[in-house]
């Protein structure tokens, strides 16, 4: 078993708490919004077998520092510039999400600090991104609330249970949907008591976090190569057929990959061939 260590990197305006494990050459791992490094601990040992693996927590997020009011993706891309620089050098990058926005608007900033760009299941501009995020407001709502409570882990997943949700194409309550004894609600609940409530507000307000997020403005900065990994529609993919024909057009080395029957989270175990044959 690989073993998994947790570090502090000064960015700057924040600290970043990490995970780190392997040799070789540096590959970076970042989450999705409203999540933690753990969400792909198992990617994480997978390819820290042939990498030097990183998995930062991102601002507000885990056991980063909270940074109120500044959760746009320049703040975000400002982090893993800093990161890039000053911890790894130039490295391969996975995003997933969020992370995989920030990945973007880093690399088109700094286009000398990726060798490679894996892009898991995010939306390439605001005007395809809006729609996915307007669909899931009430959900952020309800996960902003839990952020801001005091409650107790177990009183959140509690709660996150009875939550209305899509999932896998279907619509109710997530315990009905999900076995109730799932992981996936303890695992949610944690995320959310790490998580800065504030992070959340600048998701729902939408406009000044993602200020500039244009595929026509950013792709064609970026100069490595990049994968885009499509999640299965039908299981609530957020990464569209249209934003892969407009990064085909933008991108100069664009790949596509496409995991059929796994929904937005696209469960890390599901992608670690994929980026093993990527980097």
């Amino acid at each position: 078993m690989v073993a998994i260590e947790e570090r502090s990197f000064e960015a700057g305006a924040v600290s970043l708490n990490y995970a780190e494990a392997g040799t070789g050459a540096p590959v970076v791992l970042l989450h999705g919004g409203s999540s933690r490094w753990q969400h792909l601990a198992d990617l994480v040992r997978e390819l820290a077998e042939r990498w030097h693996v990183y998995a930062p927590d991102l601002r507000g997020h885990g056991k980063s520092s909270h940074a109120p009011r500044r959760y746009r993706l320049t703040d975000y891309a400002d982090d893993l510039v800093a990161f890039l620089e000053r911890r790894t050098g130039a490295a391969e990058v996975f995003g997933h999400s969020l992370g995989g926005q920030v990945a973007i608007v880093a690399a088109a900033r700094r286009p000398d600090l990726f060798r490679a760009l894996a892009i898991g299941d995010t939306p390439l501009s605001v005007s395809t991104l809006r729609p996915g995020l307007q669909q899931s407001r009430q959900m952020l709502f309800v996960w902003r609330d839990l952020a801001a409570s005091d409650r107790a882990g177990d009183e959140i997943a509690d709660a996150l249970r009875e939550m209305r949700v899509d999932f896998e194409g279907r619509s109710g309550r997530a315990g009905d949907l999900m076995a109730k004894d799932s992981p996936w609600f303890d695992f949610m609940a944690g995320c959310l008591c790490d998580l800065d409530s504030t992070m959340l507000d600048a998701v729902i307000e939408f406009d000044e976090m993602h200020a500039g997020y244009e595929a026509d403005r950013l792709l064609p900065e970026i100069s490595c190569p990049v994968l885009l990994i499509q999640a299965d529609p039908a299981y609530g993919g957020a990464l569209s057929d249209e934003d892969v024909a407009v990064a085909r057009s933008l991108l100069r080395d664009v790949r596509v990959a496409r995991i059929d029957q796994v929904g937005h989270s696209l469960y890390p175990w599901k992608i670690a061939a994929v980026l093993r044959d990527f980097f």
